[in-house]
């Protein structure tokens, strides 16, 4: 596994597993909690209507002249499904002038090194007004993957950029991008003067989760996580007002609303943490690449992302789907359905819950994975764990490279949003499994690389649990495992009853089992547990737990 642990394969042990269900245990003191997920979940959306404040109307000062504009060196980065570029616009000239989100082109030089008019959707904010020696910066944010999976690059490359007003043109000369499309989302921004106070609102930083994809017609499902990065809380004496939309490029459809934040679940946010909030935003009824924004209104934290948009989908798998993988939801009626669809000349990864007596399939959002080759394979998830309806995991096993890790996603709301989980540096969890509304695991720490000439060497076994409905787990030390190394170790769950199985190195004592009840401490060991029937398991369970 490299950065992970002995696979857990169930197979020589699961006899015992399933027929040993007389065991107990003590629940004691709570166990250490790791570092595992980033929150809990999401603040639920309330859609309270609500009207964006206004300020005083100042004239604007008139618009800046091309010949008055120096372009700086650009920068850039990504986030959110996007990448982005920013280019200070200095104002040369001696009076303040502005730099409308309208009225302006851009061009470069394209594929085949020609010249191309690149498609802009400009931003809905307010005019920039540029002092004279300050500067504005202009924006352009485009999408860093080409398909929802997120396994092709943008690779047409765009140079020799120009801006185009109506005085003139601004050469971007230092500005190259990589698209996957000529299609790009710009705006002008002044930098803030100074950094709001600590305490307030504006203080907050915001950051959007929103799936790759949304059906045209519908309501997207998304989180925004507001942080507060100084050490004062922020109180929301008066639930502020956010204004949300999702444009879509091609041919221009928007979709705008205005709501007041659900502050009846959040009523402050302490220093240096973060509170995730819910949200749900009509989708236009055209398809196409869209920039999702979000903002609180006035001056506060904003937010975006891109969205590609398509058309409506089937109600039912039917078609050119081809199931790759099904599992039961929890112990409920219901399973959910992993498979492959034809996009055209390509094939897509989608997720379909089965509501049980022929009540019908609801299509969710498949958790990250990379590109299905073929119908019916699953791209990279490799295992989906539901406690019910809403809590679930999906696990990418590393492919075909022991020393690459495995990533694990978290839903809580049931496949509309999935966010990555980790357990902490060097650690996997193994045998994912869930019982009665909680999940467990055996992580397991393993530092160094497989190979032909050498081992990686495991350590710090503990048995992990966490309660359905949050990402929050607890681990505690596993006994007996200090000198266990690479050998393979089991996990099986029934009720609340938890078992770990064990193979000790070569020379020692036959395979050890360890129970906990709800993967609490204390840990019972069942030393020299010889297995030569299934009634001497249990009496010998029996005997030892009583």
């Amino acid at each position: 596994m490299g950065e992970s642990a002995p696979r857990l394969t169930l197979a020589a042990l699961a006899f015992v597993m399933v027929l040993c269900t007389l065991v107990g245990g003590l629940r004691t003191s709570a166990p250490q909690d790791v570092a595992t997920a980033e929150r809990d979940r999401p603040v639920p959306w309330s859609p309270t209507p609500a009207t964006a404040p206004t300020t005083a109307s100042i004239p604007n000062p008139p618009a800046c002249r091309a010949r008055d504009l120096a372009a700086g060196p650009p920068t850039s980065g990504a986030g959110a499904g996007s990448a982005y570029w920013a280019v200070p616009l200095t104002n040369k000239g001696s009076a303040s002038c502005s730099l409308p989100n309208s009225g302006y082109g851009l061009t470069a030089v394209g594929p085949g090194d020609r010249l191309t008019s690149l498609a802009t959707t400009k931003g809905s904010g307010a005019v920039a007004v540029v002092e004279p020696g300050q500067a504005a910066n202009f924006i352009v944010q485009a999408r860093d993957s080409c398909n929802p999976a997120g396994t092709v690059l943008p690779h047409q490359r765009y140079t020799a950029l120009r801006l185009h007003f109506p005085t003139g043109a601004v050469s971007l000369s230092g500005l190259h991008l990589l698209l996957c499309t000529p299609y790009v989302f710009t705006s002008f921004q002044v930098p803030q003067p100074g950094p709001p106070a600590p305490g307030t609102t504006p203080s907050l930083q915001a950051k959007v989760e929103a799936p790759a994809t949304a059906t045209a017609g519908s309501k997207l499902h998304f989180v925004v996580v507001l942080s507060n990065p100084s050490g004062m809380a922020v109180h929301f004496e008066a639930c502020p007002v956010y204004t949300e939309g999702l444009y879509v490029v091609n041919p221009g459809a928007r979709s705008e609303v205005t709501f007041r934040l659900n502050c009846a679940g959040a009523r402050s946010i302490a220093g240096h943490s973060q509170v995730p909030f819910e949200m749900v935003v009509p989708v236009p009824s055209a398809t196409g690449a869209a920039k999702l924004y979000w903002e609180i209104d006035p001056d506060g934290p904003a937010a975006g992302s891109v969205v590609m948009v398509t058309a409506s989908r089937a109600s039912p798998p039917q078609g050119s789907f081809a199931p790759g993988y099904i599992t039961q939801v929890g112990k409920s009626q219901q399973i959910l359905v992993l498979g492959t669809v034809n996009c055209g000349s390509r094939l897509c990864l989608q997720l379909w819950r089965g509501q049980g007596r022929g009540k019908g399939y609801t299509q969710l959002q498949p958790p990250p994975s990379s590109f299905p080759r073929w119908a019916g394979w699953t791209g990279s998830v490799g295992q989906l764990v539901f406690a019910n309806a809403a809590d679930g995991y999906a696990v990418e096993p590393p492919p075909d490279n022991p020393n690459q890790p495995y990533r694990y996603y978290a839903t809580v709301d049931g496949g509309r949003t999935w966010r990555s989980v980790t357990f902490g540096p060097h650690t996997t969890a193994d045998g994912l499994t869930a019982s009665a509304n909680e999940f467990y695991a055996v992580l397991v720490r393993c530092v160094g690389l497989w190979s032909s000439k050498s081992v990686a060497r495991c350590d710090d076994y503990r048995l992990a649990h966490s309660r359905a409905g949050t990402l929050r787990w607890a681990a505690v030390p596993i006994p007996g495992t200090a000198s266990l190394g690479d050998n393979q170790i089991d996990l099986a769950v029934l009720g609340n009853k938890v078992w770990v199985t064990f193979d000790l190195p070569s020379g020692a004592t036959p395979p050890e089992i360890v129970v906990s009840k709800e993967g609490e401490p204390p840990l019972r060991e069942i030393p020299s547990l010889r297995l030569v029937s299934v009634s001497t398991c249990v009496s010998m369970v029996d005997a030892h737990l009583g």
